[in-house]
């Protein structure tokens, strides 16, 4: 082979190769632009996921009866009370595989979120069936000061999940999307909305444990 065929050979092969490594760059770059994309449009959907079911949680914490309440409207044994469940949980379910790009902590409270809501949902059907009715008042009374224990706990749980991805994902302003803030016309601080929620669980708990007494 002829030095002049031998250094086109080469530079064919060099401009394979550079074309191959700028393949490969591009592919790389496109694939991580996705990933990315992927990751922020998941963000957003779990943050307004958790953000709705923290609506209707906190509808039911303030609508909540009392012991007393309870006891008188349940002391008849035929009333069934009237509870539903709103969950929203398609996001979480359908993506579990994308909880990765999360901390550690952090996916442990939105498994634990997510879980409480299951339990809350087998309670509710439990109460809505004919063997609710053969507990004794009390008991059934217990049922529902229980689900409302677990309703305000859990809307603590979501406020501080709702948090940590706005701070975790400042890019993204999550928190101008909300909707289980207090309302438009007296917005409250993330601190102020817990501390209205613990208030709400202590009492839960206090008449919970006087119940059971």
């Amino acid at each position: 082979m002829d030095p002049e065929s031998l250094v086109s050979l080469v530079r064919l092969g060099l401009v394979t190769v550079c074309l191959w490594v700028a393949s490969r760059a591009f592919e790389l770059v496109r694939s991580s632009w996705q990933t990315h994309q992927k990751k922020k449009s998941y963000i957003r959907a779990l943050f307004a996921e958790i953000d709705f079911n923290l609506v209707d949680l906190k509808r039911f914490v303030a609508v909540a009866p009392n012991a007393e309440r309870l006891t008188q409207s349940l002391s008849d044994n035929k009333t069934i009370p009237h509870l539903t469940d709103a969950r929203h949980t398609d996001i979480y379910k359908s993506n579990l595989d994308l909880l990765y790009h999360l901390d550690d902590d952090l996916i442990s409270s939105i498994v634990g979120f997510y879980g409480t809501l299951e339990k809350m949902n087998a309670m509710i059907t439990g109460v809505l069936q004919p063997s609710y009715l053969t507990i004794s008042t009390q008991g059934r009374v217990n049922v529902v000061l229980r689900l409302q224990t677990f309703a305000a706990e859990t809307s603590l749980a979501g406020d501080s999940i709702l948090e940590k991805l706005d701070t975790g994902f400042p890019n993204l302003n999550l928190q101008k999307s909300r909707k289980s803030k207090a309302g438009p016309a007296t917005p409250l601080s993330f601190d102020d909305r817990r501390s209205a929620l613990e208030q709400d669980l202590r009492e839960f708990k206090a008449r919970f444990r006087r119940d059971r007494a």
